[in-house]
């Protein structure tokens, strides 16, 4: 299990990866006292944090090189 890995991060995990869909590579690492979650597909990632951050949100960056970022409410996710 990943160190800062709670209960509580687990089920948002979950509800983000419901609501992005199939098809998306996954990567969680520490991060803080916390974690960071990754989900990658065709280009772009979307970042949780379940500390020092909202987290109601996921920001989602454009892999091109542009670094363009957007944040979104958790419950606003289709398929981004």
């Amino acid at each position: 299990m990943i160190k800062g890995l709670r209960e509580e991060d687990l089920k948002v995990v979950v509800k983000i990866s419901a609501k992005l869909g199939s098809g998306w590579d996954f990567r969680l690492s520490n991060w803080l006292d916390g974690v960071q979650c990754n989900w990658e597909k065709g280009g772009v990632s979307m970042m949780w944090r379940s500390v020092g951050w909202d987290r109601e949100t996921v920001e989602r960056y454009v892999l091109n090189g542009s670094e363009v970022e957007t944040r979104f409410c958790i419950e606003e996710l289709v398929g981004k």
